[in-house]
């Protein structure tokens, strides 16, 4: 991928996220930190261990539960919703935009980025890269050949956006198809 001048970058899970800007050039990329934001997220069996479940019905024979709660879902949300607040905030003169997210952040992202967000967006990496560190992010992006864009729909509803590790040793990125169906590997996808 062509990392232009002022390509901004957001690396996110459910707790963590990282703003990134190229500083450098297309030759020579140098991603500096925007923003870093780590949220202390406990999983829910620490969160709802004193919260009542049942209780005792008075004028019915059955017991009455309480309605589940996710509470750690609910931190999630709320952390993505800044992190695209976040990004939209910082795309003063940014070339572009390319997310990287564990899958069910990017798909949360989603609903939450705003008109120019979505109209900066160069790609998104369905990949959890948070906790590695920014020269392996870097390695990933020049690596990273943009299939289609992002705006468009793939050829197979069962198409994942980017598989590294295959493009790497094919040449190709998996998951794609073509315009007959058949995948990078060979296999059709309909």
């Amino acid at each position: 991928m062509n990392l232009s001048h002022d390509l901004v970058v957001l690396v996110a899970n459910g707790s963590r996220m990282m703003l990134l800007r190229n500083t450098g050039g297309p030759k020579h990329p140098d991603l500096h930190v925007l923003a870093h934001r780590a949220d202390d997220n406990p999983p829910n069996r620490d969160l709802l261990s004193d919260a009542p479940g049942v209780s005792a019905s008075a004028g019915y024979p059955g017991r009455d539960t309480f309605a589940k709660s996710d509470p750690h879902k609910a931190n999630q949300q709320r952390f993505l919703a800044e992190a695209a607040e976040t990004l939209a905030n910082s795309l003063d003169g940014a070339s572009g935009v390319v997310v990287i997210a564990a899958p069910d952040a990017l798909g949360e992202l989603r609903r939450r980025y705003a008109p120019k967000v979505r109209k900066a967006l160069l790609a998104e990496i369905d990949r959890d890269l948070v906790k590695q560190p920014i020269e392996a992010v870097t390695r990933l992006l020049v690596a990273h050949e943009a299939v289609a864009p992002v705006n468009t729909v793939p050829a197979s509803p069962r198409a994942c956006l980017f598989d590294a590790p295959s493009a790497m040793r094919s040449g190709k990125p998996s998951g794609w198809a073509n315009a007959q169906g058949e995948s990078a590997s060979g296999l059709m996808l309909r």
